[in-house]
């Protein structure tokens, strides 16, 4: 198995949108993706999602993290199929 460090970063900007490096996974593999978000003050409780490569995410488990200020770490997983999507 092979990993591939996308993005570390801290961002306090309130966004919807952040954007990370470009993959380019192979064949029939299987893609895992974690991220971790602080949840801003007095914001609904979102999970994060991810679009990108033509690949469907899907959410494998995400989980609050207790504290101050709350966190919560997410997993998702995608699936290549056929040939490799593009950049």
């Amino acid at each position: 198995m092979r990993a591939n460090k996308l993005a570390t970063d801290k961002n306090t900007n309130n966004l919807s949108t952040y954007t990370t490096a470009a993959i380019q996974p192979g064949v029939n593999r299987l893609v895992l993706a974690f991220v971790m978000n602080i949840r801003a003050t007095n914001a609904l409780d979102s999970i994060p999602a991810l679009k990108s490569n033509g690949l469907v995410w899907q959410v494998v488990k995400s989980v609050q993290v207790p504290g101050n200020p709350d966190r919560r770490l997410t997993c998702l997983r995608a699936m290549t199929l056929g040939p490799a999507p593009p950049l």
